[in-house]
């Protein structure tokens, strides 16, 4: 579980420093104007819970969905939006198959050594992968002054 863990921590952390990259909090950060940003995601056509949804540009901003799809951006404060430009946007949402946690099991025989390759498990994408790449993603979104609504539909392959 601790491989798990640490799998798992590696890419949210990536994913925050891309979103946070050069961006300190909303008091220090006093002169910059962002405009609401909300969305839905839906992957083969049902809502999509749990995906990371981020919008890439010289202000990153980004948001998870809820169990409707839902989501809202957030730049420096929860929910505060984005700046008004073109962003390309990814959505991403995985998790790890074929865990052996008995290494991380107390009871177990195995808990406390070295784990061989591959007890990490694999990465299984529910969304495809095409999507955690801006390059590669195809989805695009040009924020404006007032209220911003996006719908991405994604695919599982």
């Amino acid at each position: 579980m601790l491989h798990v863990w640490k799998s798992l921590s590696s890419a949210l952390v990536a994913t925050a420093l891309l979103v946070t990259a050069g961006c300190g909090g909303g008091d220090k950060n006093p002169g910059v104007d962002l405009e609401p940003v909300t969305g839905t995601v839906t992957l083969d056509g049902a809502p999509l819970e749990g995906a990371m949804v981020v919008f890439h540009g010289e202000q990153g901003a980004s948001g998870v969905t809820d169990a409707s799809g839902n989501f809202t951006l957030t730049t420096f404060d929860p929910g505060d939006g984005a700046k008004v430009g073109v962003y390309k946007v990814t959505v991403s949402k995985s998790e790890m198959v074929g865990v052996d946690t008995s290494y991380s099991d107390i009871n177990s025989p195995n808990y406390g050594t070295e784990p061989p390759p591959g007890a990490e498990g694999t990465r299984k994408y529910i969304v495809a992968e095409k999507y955690s790449n801006p390059d590669t993603a195809g989805l695009t979104a040009d924020v404006k002054s007032g209220a911003n609504e996006f719908t991405f539909a994604v695919t599982g392959k």
